[in-house]
């Protein structure tokens, strides 16, 4: 089984989208489905827009949670100024 990081198929902009938002659906509606064509094929197989947005809070969340303290705070890094 391939492993899979947000990277591989959300955009910069599409990853603190999915940060700004509250919950699965939410990403789902807002960020997956708008894209999921893109998304298909650049991961070379067609996916659940909701499972992909469950498996995209759950990494948030850990993220979030320093479940890696060795990565930096991607979020932090990256995010919009004035935000």
């Amino acid at each position: 089984m391939r492993q899979t990081t947000l990277n591989d198929f959300l955009t910069d902009r599409e990853i603190l989208r999915a940060m700004e938002l509250k919950n699965a659906k939410d990403i789902c509606e807002h960020v997956i489905k708008p894209s999921i064509d893109r998304i298909n094929k650049t991961l070379g197989q067609k996916d659940d827009p909701i499972y992909l947005a469950y498996a995209t809070e759950y990494a948030i969340s850990h993220a979030r949670k320093g479940v890696r303290p060795d990565v930096p705070d991607w979020y932090a890094l990256h995010k919009p100024k004035g935000k």
